[in-house]
């Protein structure tokens, strides 16, 4: 004889704990989402832009700057990173 479950009734799992399918489906989706918006942003500023990456890495093997730059890392990170030094006139 099969066993029906009553509307409201909750459906009990092997670990004998009411199982909330909402909860569940609700958990699901937020780490599908974290990894959804973790592969957008990996293409959009990586996987998007790599022809132009590598065009300007080839730009500058030409002239050998790459291979300097790569030596000596901290030569242009004044002019590539962010600084939170305020600009003045005299600058």
């Amino acid at each position: 004889m099969p066993q029906h479950r009553l509307k409201n009734q909750p459906y009990w799992g092997t670990s004998q704990q009411p199982v909330n399918a909402k909860q569940t489906a609700a958990n699901f989706l937020t780490e599908e989402k974290k990894d959804i918006v973790a592969d957008y942003v990996r293409w959009y500023v990586i996987d998007r832009n790599s022809s132009v990456i590598d065009r300007f890495k080839d730009g500058f093997s030409a002239l050998q700057f790459l291979t300097a730059l790569q030596r000596h890392p901290s030569l242009l990170t004044p002019v590539l990173c962010h600084s939170e030094k305020r600009l003045k006139p005299e600058d």
